[in-house]
């Protein structure tokens, strides 16, 4: 069943091309797609990379911050990294390469990564 992660971000902090880098960096197989970067590692799934600027991005930034301690940070978060994960289960079996995209997106856009499937917000 897919999923999608995210992480909320300032303007300006990291763009799509800067996530490749990173990631590629950090020695995963990155594919640039028209739309978003592919990422993956030996033996793990892929996962699909999108940058979000959309206006919906704020008014959710929003809304999962909401009664939480990173309400008026996430205010500012107009942008976003959306990671497709295929096979939720299957990228939980193997954790660590998530884990690593995370981070490094984390990192690069100094973004809030939040967790739908338990609802988990995570500050820089």
């Amino acid at each position: 069943m897919p999923a999608t992660c995210f992480i909320f971000f300032r303007p300006g902090q990291a763009t799509l091309s800067d996530a490749a880098q990173a990631l590629h960096e950090l020695g995963l197989e990155v594919d640039a797609q028209a739309d978003c970067i592919e990422v993956s590692d030996t033996d793990s799934p892929t996962f699909r990379i999108y940058w979000e600027t959309a206006a919906h991005v704020l008014a959710e930034a929003r809304e999962i911050a909401r009664h939480t301690a990173y309400g008026d940070a996430m205010a500012q978060c107009t942008e976003r990294f959306a990671i497709q994960i295929e096979d939720l289960d299957d990228a939980l079996d193997e954790v660590n390469t998530l884990m690593e995209i995370q981070a490094t997106l984390q990192n690069i856009s100094e973004g809030y990564l939040y967790l739908p499937w338990n609802e988990s917000l995570l500050a820089p």
